[in-house]
């Protein structure tokens, strides 16, 4: 164990890891049943906090909602409300390998180390020689935000392969 971090209260939701201000370094974002946001070093210090009037009990989605460059964080509480927050002093953010919940818009629990909206795990199936949809060579991908709407702290993102004069929609 590296470290842990004890929240006021039991109930804690899964967390969101990013390089929120580009210093080289991964916070750990995660709610807690205390109503409570921490950002968490990767040493296991608080940063800081943010206090809402009841549980945190979704997983923060880290995201440049506003695309200046700074990654902002959107999470619900049992409040009834939906939190963005910005940061502030921060002129950009770095690597953002786990920004929602199992770590990406396919939630298949592994990271996305390219910041491509593509976890490792079907990146490195669809580039597999054993793939046959992506032997041809000449397959990009194309990755457009369509709309950003809250609905169970999600991001839906559409991805689609172009080959061939063929679109094939993996989500």
């Amino acid at each position: 164990m590296k470290w842990s971090y004890k929240t006021q209260e039991k109930i804690v939701a899964s967390p969101a890891v990013a390089d929120l201000d580009n210093n080289g370094k991964l916070e750990t974002i995660i709610g807690s049943g205390d109503g409570k946001l921490y950002c968490i070093s990767e040493t296991g210090q608080l940063i800081w906090e943010y206090q809402t009037a009841n549980y945190i009990c979704s997983t923060p989605v880290l995201a440049d909602i506003d695309f200046d460059g700074v990654l902002d964080i959107t999470f619900g509480s049992t409040d009834n409300s939906v939190y963005c927050l910005s940061l502030s002093d921060v002129s950009s953010s770095g690597n953002n390998p786990w920004y929602c919940f199992r770590g990406s818009v396919l939630h298949t629990g592994w990271m996305d180390s390219d910041n491509d909206f593509i976890d490792d795990l079907t990146e490195s199936y669809l580039y597999s020689p054993n793939y046959p949809y992506l032997n041809t060579g000449n397959t990009t991908f194309e990755i457009t935000i369509s709309s950003i709407i809250i609905i169970n702290i999600g991001i839906p993102l559409v991805i689609r392969k172009l080959r061939k004069r063929k679109n094939i929609s993996l989500l």
